[in-house]
Protein backbone atom coordinates (compact mmCIF):
# COMPACT_ATOMS: atom_id res chain seq x y z
CA UNK A 1 0.00 0.00 0.00
CA UNK A 2 3.21 2.41 1.06
CA UNK A 3 3.50 2.16 -2.94
CA UNK A 4 0.36 3.31 -4.25
CA UNK A 5 0.50 7.21 -4.54
CA UNK A 6 -2.77 7.76 -2.62
CA UNK A 7 -1.86 11.68 -2.36
CA UNK A 8 -1.26 12.33 -5.79
CA UNK A 9 -4.51 10.30 -6.93
CA UNK A 10 -6.27 12.09 -4.43
CA UNK A 11 -5.06 15.55 -5.26
CA UNK A 12 -5.59 14.71 -9.20
CA UNK A 13 -9.09 13.45 -8.42
CA UNK A 14 -10.23 16.60 -6.37
CA UNK A 15 -8.95 18.41 -9.34
CA UNK A 16 -11.39 16.14 -11.87
CA UNK A 17 -14.12 16.66 -9.48
CA UNK A 18 -13.43 20.85 -9.07
CA UNK A 19 -13.64 21.17 -12.75
CA UNK A 20 -16.15 18.35 -14.08
CA UNK A 21 -18.74 18.32 -11.13
CA UNK A 22 -21.96 20.44 -12.39
CA UNK A 23 -21.09 24.14 -11.08
CA UNK A 24 -18.19 23.07 -9.38
CA UNK A 25 -15.82 25.18 -11.12
CA UNK A 26 -17.74 28.09 -11.00
CA UNK A 27 -17.27 27.72 -7.10
CA UNK A 28 -13.36 27.28 -7.04
CA UNK A 29 -12.10 29.14 -9.70
CA UNK A 30 -10.32 32.03 -7.55
CA UNK A 31 -11.75 35.18 -8.38
CA UNK A 32 -10.69 38.49 -6.42
CA UNK A 33 -14.34 39.61 -5.74
CA UNK A 34 -15.57 36.03 -4.68
CA UNK A 35 -12.53 36.00 -2.38
CA UNK A 36 -13.20 39.96 -1.10
CA UNK A 37 -16.54 38.66 -0.44
CA UNK A 38 -15.43 36.62 2.00
CA UNK A 39 -15.48 33.14 -0.12
CA UNK A 40 -11.55 32.35 0.88
CA UNK A 41 -11.40 28.32 0.01
CA UNK A 42 -11.29 30.02 -3.01
CA UNK A 43 -7.43 30.92 -3.02
CA UNK A 44 -6.48 26.89 -2.46
CA UNK A 45 -9.15 25.84 -4.46
CA UNK A 46 -8.48 27.84 -7.45
CA UNK A 47 -5.36 25.74 -8.12
CA UNK A 48 -7.85 22.47 -8.68
CA UNK A 49 -10.38 24.00 -11.41
CA UNK A 50 -9.61 23.73 -15.24
CA UNK A 51 -12.29 24.48 -17.85
CA UNK A 52 -11.07 23.05 -20.47
CA UNK A 53 -10.34 19.23 -21.01
CA UNK A 54 -7.61 20.07 -22.97
CA UNK A 55 -6.42 21.93 -20.10
CA UNK A 56 -7.03 19.70 -17.50
CA UNK A 57 -5.52 16.86 -19.73
CA UNK A 58 -2.32 18.16 -20.08
CA UNK A 59 -2.22 19.99 -16.11
CA UNK A 60 -3.14 16.80 -14.56
CA UNK A 61 -1.13 14.53 -16.43
CA UNK A 62 1.80 16.46 -15.46
CA UNK A 63 0.42 16.44 -11.85
CA UNK A 64 0.13 12.49 -11.85
CA UNK A 65 3.40 11.72 -13.46
CA UNK A 66 5.51 13.87 -11.40
CA UNK A 67 3.36 13.76 -8.10
CA UNK A 68 3.69 9.97 -8.15
CA UNK A 69 7.31 10.20 -9.17
CA UNK A 70 7.66 12.46 -5.82
CA UNK A 71 5.24 10.43 -3.68
CA UNK A 72 7.22 7.12 -4.33
CA UNK A 73 10.28 8.98 -2.86
CA UNK A 74 8.93 10.86 -0.26
CA UNK A 75 4.81 11.53 0.50
CA UNK A 76 5.94 14.04 3.27
CA UNK A 77 8.31 15.86 0.67
CA UNK A 78 5.10 15.90 -2.13
CA UNK A 79 2.60 17.38 0.40
CA UNK A 80 5.19 19.77 1.68
CA UNK A 81 6.21 20.60 -2.03
CA UNK A 82 2.40 21.08 -3.27
CA UNK A 83 1.02 23.26 0.17
CA UNK A 84 4.17 25.55 0.07
CA UNK A 85 4.24 26.02 -3.88
CA UNK A 86 0.46 26.53 -3.82
CA UNK A 87 0.58 29.22 -0.92
CA UNK A 88 2.95 31.12 -2.60
CA UNK A 89 1.73 30.98 -5.90
CA UNK A 90 -1.50 32.28 -4.97
CA UNK A 91 0.24 35.00 -2.70
CA UNK A 92 2.02 35.76 -6.00
CA UNK A 93 -1.24 35.84 -8.37
CA UNK A 94 -3.02 38.23 -5.41
CA UNK A 95 0.26 40.37 -4.63
CA UNK A 96 2.60 40.28 -7.63
CA UNK A 97 -0.05 40.03 -10.66
CA UNK A 98 -3.65 42.67 -9.46
CA UNK A 99 -4.30 42.61 -13.03
CA UNK A 100 -5.07 39.22 -13.31
CA UNK A 101 -8.97 38.75 -12.04
CA UNK A 102 -9.48 35.18 -11.56
CA UNK A 103 -6.82 32.20 -11.93
CA UNK A 104 -7.28 28.66 -12.14
CA UNK A 105 -4.76 25.37 -12.94
CA UNK A 106 -2.79 23.00 -11.19
CA UNK A 107 -0.08 24.55 -13.45
CA UNK A 108 1.67 25.96 -10.04
CA UNK A 109 1.43 22.72 -7.88
CA UNK A 110 2.98 21.07 -11.19
CA UNK A 111 5.68 23.42 -11.57
CA UNK A 112 6.58 22.77 -7.07
CA UNK A 113 6.48 19.32 -7.34
CA UNK A 114 8.90 19.12 -10.39
CA UNK A 115 11.20 21.68 -8.70
CA UNK A 116 11.38 19.45 -5.62
CA UNK A 117 11.67 16.58 -7.61
CA UNK A 118 14.81 17.98 -9.45
CA UNK A 119 16.17 19.27 -5.57
CA UNK A 120 16.20 16.20 -4.33
CA UNK A 121 17.76 14.27 -7.37
CA UNK A 122 20.44 17.06 -7.46
CA UNK A 123 21.31 17.02 -3.44
CA UNK A 124 20.98 12.50 -3.86
CA UNK A 125 24.49 11.48 -3.22
CA UNK A 126 25.83 9.55 -5.81
CA UNK A 127 24.04 9.14 -9.27
CA UNK A 128 26.36 12.25 -10.89
CA UNK A 129 24.41 12.11 -14.08
CA UNK A 130 21.36 12.22 -12.55
CA UNK A 131 22.30 15.29 -11.29
CA UNK A 132 23.48 16.56 -14.16
CA UNK A 133 20.05 16.30 -15.82
CA UNK A 134 17.87 17.67 -12.74
CA UNK A 135 20.37 20.49 -12.81
CA UNK A 136 19.43 21.01 -16.51
CA UNK A 137 15.56 20.26 -16.14
CA UNK A 138 15.47 23.26 -13.89
CA UNK A 139 17.74 25.41 -16.15
CA UNK A 140 15.05 24.58 -18.84
CA UNK A 141 12.60 25.01 -16.76
CA UNK A 142 13.77 28.80 -15.69
CA UNK A 143 14.19 29.36 -19.11
CA UNK A 144 10.34 28.47 -20.11
CA UNK A 145 9.36 30.76 -16.92
CA UNK A 146 11.62 33.51 -18.29
CA UNK A 147 9.72 33.36 -21.84
CA UNK A 148 6.34 33.15 -20.55
CA UNK A 149 6.49 36.33 -18.30
CA UNK A 150 5.30 38.35 -20.86
CA UNK A 151 1.91 36.74 -20.40
CA UNK A 152 1.66 36.24 -24.15
CA UNK A 153 1.67 32.24 -23.65
CA UNK A 154 -1.54 30.72 -23.50
CA UNK A 155 -4.08 27.76 -22.90
CA UNK A 156 -6.95 26.30 -24.16
CA UNK A 157 -10.08 26.12 -22.21
CA UNK A 158 -13.60 25.89 -22.64
CA UNK A 159 -14.23 29.88 -22.48
CA UNK A 160 -11.69 30.53 -25.23
CA UNK A 161 -8.08 31.19 -24.21
CA UNK A 162 -6.21 31.53 -21.12
CA UNK A 163 -3.44 33.19 -20.06
CA UNK A 164 -0.69 31.58 -18.55
CA UNK A 165 0.75 33.32 -15.40
CA UNK A 166 4.18 33.04 -15.28
CA UNK A 167 4.75 34.38 -11.84
CA UNK A 168 2.75 31.60 -10.40
CA UNK A 169 4.74 29.02 -11.88
CA UNK A 170 7.79 30.59 -10.64
CA UNK A 171 6.30 31.17 -6.85
CA UNK A 172 5.30 27.38 -7.34
CA UNK A 173 8.63 26.31 -8.32
CA UNK A 174 10.33 28.31 -5.06
CA UNK A 175 8.08 26.48 -2.88
CA UNK A 176 9.54 23.09 -4.50
CA UNK A 177 12.59 24.54 -3.95
CA UNK A 178 12.49 25.40 -0.46
CA UNK A 179 10.35 21.84 0.70
CA UNK A 180 12.83 20.12 -0.70
CA UNK A 181 15.58 22.11 0.97
CA UNK A 182 14.22 22.12 4.33
CA UNK A 183 13.83 17.88 4.12
CA UNK A 184 17.37 17.70 2.92
CA UNK A 185 18.50 19.79 6.10
CA UNK A 186 16.31 18.02 8.38
CA UNK A 187 17.60 14.33 7.04
CA UNK A 188 21.12 15.49 7.33
CA UNK A 189 20.11 16.88 11.07
CA UNK A 190 18.76 13.56 12.05
CA UNK A 191 21.78 11.55 10.55
CA UNK A 192 24.32 13.35 12.43
CA UNK A 193 21.95 12.62 15.49
CA UNK A 194 22.33 9.18 15.29
CA UNK A 195 25.88 8.66 14.98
Amino acid sequence: MRRVPWCTLGLVAAACVASFVDGAAERCILTRDAVRDGELWRLASGHMVHTGRAFAALDLGVLLVLGAWLEFRSRALLVASVAAGGALATLAVWFVRPDVASYQGASALSSAVFAALAVELVLEPGARGRRVLAVAALALFAAKTWFERDGTAVVASLDGELRVVAEAHAAGAVGGVLAAGLAALRNRSRARTRR
